[in-house]
């Protein structure tokens, strides 16, 4: 059932978004699972695996994932465009993985890089420069990535009795 009158330009504008990153998604993550696959695994194992080998030994898996996220957004997105409730729920809750993704990912990056730059100087602790440099990236990153995400899921919670 669709709702009537006119589709408000937030609507659009997060529905062809949708859509356009969709496709993106679902391309990108089709790529690198046909190249994983036919790429050899480089290299012997880590006595200590950390996250990110996990990540590397399980790669084909996150990217036929990420192919399946991004079927489920373009269907999303064109529901959305015809004023379906349960597409704008889709998207915003695809929106909030997305931002646990990138925090996640930003935390796991941080895990990963500040134990290596304590190994490369010589020290147990990177210089204060080189983790405030760090923090302020991820923050950087956090806002950059996040703050479309958070705009998309308020507009959607804003025009909810909009849609049908």
């Amino acid at each position: 059932m669709e709702a009537t009158g006119a589709r408000p330009t937030a609507i659009s504008v997060i529905g062809w978004g949708a859509i356009v990153v969709a496709v993106l998604m679902t391309f990108s993550g089709a790529m690198a699972a046909l190249l994983s696959s036919a790429m050899p695994e480089i290299g012997a194992r880590p006595e200590r695996p950390t996250p990110i080998d996990f990540v590397f030994e399980h790669f084909t898996l996150f990217a036929a994932g990420q192919v399946v996220v991004g079927a489920v957004l373009g269907v999303a997105g064109r529901a959305l465009l015809s004023l379906r409730r349960w597409g704008a729920h889709v998207i915003q809750a695809v929106a909030c993985l997305g931002l646990v993704w990138f925090v996640g990912g930003t935390a796991v990056f941080l895990a990963e890089l500040l134990p290596l730059l304590s190994a490369s100087q010589g020290s147990e602790r990177p210089g204060e420069t080189v983790t405030v440099f760090m923090l302020a990236t991820a923050v950087f990153t956090a806002l950059f990535y996040g703050t479309p995400l958070l705009l998309t899921i308020y507009h959607l919670q804003k025009r909810r009795g909009m849609l049908g």
